[in-house]
């Protein structure tokens, strides 16, 4: 916004009119306002007469010139440029520069006195006979920025510069103020707090025309627990730089609490009470920290507490619970006594690493006339709501260890993947080559090779099956050897196929978990086609069944492995060559792992279950859409563990493999397989040792005497403690 002024002071110079660091920017802005409004020439301007003299030239006369106009400025363009009754520059004469804060009026240098207030300037009136007069420059449209610096008709004057008229012709309301961008109020407007122009920079808040308090001229504004140090904001009571007062930094290492410096003990702040000692985490009681019982780094472990400083057995009372079902937590319970009453089933509920894993430990003795059941859930069944639209749900599988539980349906689509079980040992398959489906949202597709998918890998129950119209693979089943997904057969030479679709541990193609032979292998589903359909038959694999894996049956004292089976995997299809849709169905959740250990007597008339979830049945049609099934989950592991051990002829202990789920009637394969056996071991003393229930698997033909290596398929009796 150049331009040349009308009337002159020497007081206050155009570069040092600008009010705020944001008045360059409010300039520019006014100017492609300017632009953008198409405004009428001379917007956004202001217009300055007399231009810096050339004293060299000073008292340069023109014939033409009225004897009180002259060309006192040889650069000037004009012969009369310079009005000696008001020019500050020449005053009376060329060249005659009248003293800071004088007006030039009627050719006579001439003060306003003492009368103007601070930040106001002594400027020559617009008719020089009426003198000077005391003007703010900020906000003088005739003396903008500085004396004699005249807005245009089309501007305002705002912090020493001419910008475009931003409020109403009227203008503002009471109370408001004309600012650039309109009236506002300056109490609280943030980029006009108590002025137009004062940004509030900290805090995004103006009260009271006052922006916040900052600390060193920085954005920083303390809060009122702190001091403005050298540093910016400090708590002085805990911050080591300012530990006590600015610039009283602590030693190197050390941290700062309640302004005084001290030596700090891990995470802890401060030095360690007189009853507590520094170990890795911090400050400690060592007479009651199970982590650091006695001293540091001595651990007391899931099943007991620290008391006086020595690791104690966590009791928590007698277990009696009379609400049927209740539900356990995964891991290690210590109690007085175990009673479970007839009627009352207990259950897992949980996940984590422990997941489908219940270890109940007493100090005297367990009773168990109800039922402990952590037996896997069973793989869900298929549906199919239009074989002519192609819409139907994709089964979901069993969780491990929880009998009540298993996966969601898929939503009713065209293409999806059913939903895996949960929970158990943390191994899952893998979908190889093929694209993992979605479980909750239609997949769209147009093509066999689009439509070529596999449902998730289980984590770690059961796998899922799938819905399709095409060739897709269920879900492998989780845990350290998970029944494979159906196989769906060979592809036509016309499909493009996937491979490596896989369950926990490796197996392929519908086939079993390998448990290092019968009787813990899993077994494989069938393969095999549609029924009653035109032209070449759809094909069905059934999901093979989970195994405990080689490593646990190469343990049937179960030394090392105490853990939750393996799961089964889910049915696969193809569908192409009848350009039908089906499903499949989930397979079976795995058996848990459960113990029961005491010093005293442990009595069974009740049931304690690990067995293996069924996998789901194939969906039933008369037509080619008849579904594959999922295979069955293997069974868990239960250990019993006291010098007195007695189950009755009533009592039931099993931890069997689950079933795999049926074909359909019309068709010649899609059966899952069975998931393998699990174990029972018992630790007793063989005189007090009265075996006369059912057991899967059974005791051997020796009975409660102790094995040295046991008997594949059967239980495994060792000497108590032992």
């Amino acid at each position: 916004m150049e331009g040349h002024a009308l009337f002159a002071s020497s007081s206050t110079s155009p570069a040092h009119a600008v009010a705020s660091p944001g008045s360059r920017a409010r300039r520019a802005a006014a100017v492609a306002l300017c632009g953008a409004l198409a405004l009428l020439a001379g917007c956004g301007t202001r217009t300055e007469l007399f231009a810096t003299p050339d004293l060299a030239d000073a008292g340069t006369t023109h014939p033409a010139c009225d004897p009180t106009t002259q060309r006192c400025d040889v650069v000037d363009s004009g012969p009369c440029s310079s009005d000696l009754n008001i020019d500050v520059r020449n005053c009376g004469a060329c060249g005659n520069v009248c003293p800071p804060d004088d007006a030039c009026v009627a050719g006579v240098c001439t003060g306003c006195g003492d009368t103007c207030a601070d930040g106001d300037s002594c400027c020559a009136t617009i008719s020089a006979a009426t003198g000077a007069s005391c003007v703010d420059t900020m906000t003088d449209v005739r003396n903008c920025g500085a004396c004699g610096y005249l807005c245009s008709a089309l501007d305002t004057c705002i912090d020493g510069e001419c910008v475009p008229v931003p409020c109403p012709p009227g203008g503002c309301a009471k109370g408001l103020t004309c600012c650039f961008g309109g009236c506002v109020d300056t109490t609280n407007d943030l980029f006009n707090c108590g002025g137009c122009g004062t940004t509030c920079y900290y805090g995004g808040s103006c009260l009271n025309s006052r922006c916040p308090v900052t600390c060193n001229e920085t954005l920083e504004q303390c809060s009122s627990a702190e001091t403005c140090c050298r540093s910016g904001c400090a708590n002085l009571l805990e911050d080591p730089n300012d530990c006590g007062g600015c610039g009283e930094p602590c030693p190197s290492g050390d941290v700062c609490v309640g302004g005084e410096c001290f030596v700090a003990c891990g995470d802890d702040a401060g030095t360690c009470a007189a009853n507590q000692s520094c170990c890795s985490a911090g400050c400690t009681d060592t007479q009651t920290d199970s982590q650091n019982c006695g001293g540091c780094g001595v651990q007391c472990g899931a099943t007991a507490h620290c008391a006086a400083g020595v690791c104690t057995a966590t009791n928590d009372g007698a277990f009696d619970p009379t609400v049927n079902p209740t539900y356990l937590t995964p891991g290690v319970h210590t109690y007085s006594t175990i009673t479970v009453p007839a009627g009352v089933t207990i259950y897992v509920a949980g996940g984590g690493a422990l997941s489908g894993t219940l270890d109940l430990r007493a100090t005297g003795a367990i009773e168990i006339d109800g039922t402990i059941d952590l037996s896997g859930g069973p793989g869900a069944t298929s549906t199919l709501s239009s074989a002519s639209v192609g819409s139907g749900s994709a089964g979901g599988g069993g969780f491990t260890g929880e009998p009540y539980a298993t996966a969601a349906l898929s939503p009713a689509c065209a293409f999806v993947a059913g939903n895996p079980g949960q929970l158990g040992m943390a191994v899952s398959g893998t979908a190889g080559t093929c694209t993992v489906a979605s479980t909750s949202a239609c997949t769209a597709s147009i093509s066999a090779t689009a439509a070529l998918f596999a449902a998730p890998p289980a984590a770690y129950g059961g796998g899922g099956g799938v819905f399709t119209g095409y060739r897709a693979y269920g879900g492998g089943g989780g845990g350290a050897a998970g029944g494979a997904p159906g196989w769906p057969g060979t592809a036509l030479a016309t499909e493009t196929d996937c491979s490596g679709a896989t369950g926990g541990g490796g197996a392929a193609q519908g086939s079993g978990g390998a448990g290092g032979g019968a009787p813990y292998d899993g077994v494989a589903g069938v393969v095999g086609q549609t029924e009653y359909c035109s032209g070449t038959p759809a094909s069905v694999g059934g999901g093979g069944g989970g195994s405990i894996g080689a490593a646990a049956s190469a343990d049937l004292a179960v030394s090392t492995t105490f853990q939750t089976g393996s799961a089964g995997g889910g049915g696969s299809a193809d569908y192409t060559s009848q350009g039908v849709f089906g499903g499949t169905s989930g397979g079976g959740g795995a058996g848990g792992a459960l113990e029961l250990e005491t010093p005293s007597t442990i009595t069974i008339t009740g049931k304690l279950l690990a067995n293996g979830g069924a996998g789901g049945d194939a969906f039933v049609t008369t037509n080619c859409t008849s579904g594959a099934a999922g295979g069955g989950g293997s069974g868990g592991v239960i250990y019993l563990s006291a010098p007195s051990v007695s189950v009755s002829s009533s009592a039931t202990i099993s931890a069997l493999g689950g079933a795999g789920g049926a074909k359909s009637s019309y068709a010649t394969g899609g059966a899952g397989g069975a998931g393998g056996l699990g174990r029972i071991r018992l630790s007793v003393a063989q005189a007090t040792c009265s075996i006369s229930g059912t057991l899967r698997p059974p005791l051997g033909a020796a009975g409660c005497v102790p094995s040295t290596t046991g008997t594949a398929g059967a239980v495994y009796v060792g000497a108590y403690p032992n």
